[in-house]
């Protein structure tokens, strides 16, 4: 508590929940996918909704299959989201304006293929569900960096 008092991480916080809401955004309107991104101190999420989600019954219209390929897409960016359309994603203070950034760019890729598959190109494999466990070095998600969501993963290799 001491840590706290005497150095207070919520400024910080926020600013990294500003900072990665804002990418989320300009990433999802380039590629034209209806969305919002709500945002609450540190805490963030990204519907898959054109409008405003304020209930249950505005994040059950959320595009579900969008997020799952969304959540997919990212993991083989190498970049760990909450897997579930209705959870929030935070942060600790092991994150650095690199590693959102990173998140941002890995983000837009996975929304411009999810982008593309809505309009009946060939799509990208990226987006496609993946195993939840995955041999190491298959350059798939190996373990988690120490830290709270967005987490950005560690791939072996």
């Amino acid at each position: 508590l001491r840590l706290l008092r005497d150095d207070p991480p919520y400024e910080q916080l926020e600013e990294r929940a500003k900072q990665l809401a804002a990418g989320l955004d300009r990433g999802a309107t380039a590629a034209g996918i209806p969305h919002q991104v709500q945002q609450v101190g540190s805490m963030i999420t990204l519907f898959f909704n054109p409008d405003p989600v304020h209930d249950w019954q505005g994040a059950d219209r959320c595009d579900r299959e969008a997020f799952g390929r969304y959540f997919w897409g990212l993991i083989n960016e190498g970049v760990y989201m909450p897997c579930s359309q209705f959870e929030a994603l935070f942060f600790s203070r092991l994150h650095t304006e690199a590693m959102i950034d990173e998140t941002i760019d890995a983000a837009a890729k996975v929304l411009k293929a999810i982008a593309g598959e809505k309009r009946g190109s060939q799509g990208v494999a990226a987006c496609k569900k993946q195993p939840r466990h995955a041999p190491a070095g298959s350059g798939r998600v190996d373990r988690v960096v120490e830290g709270s969501f967005p987490a950005i993963v560690a791939q072996g290799g």
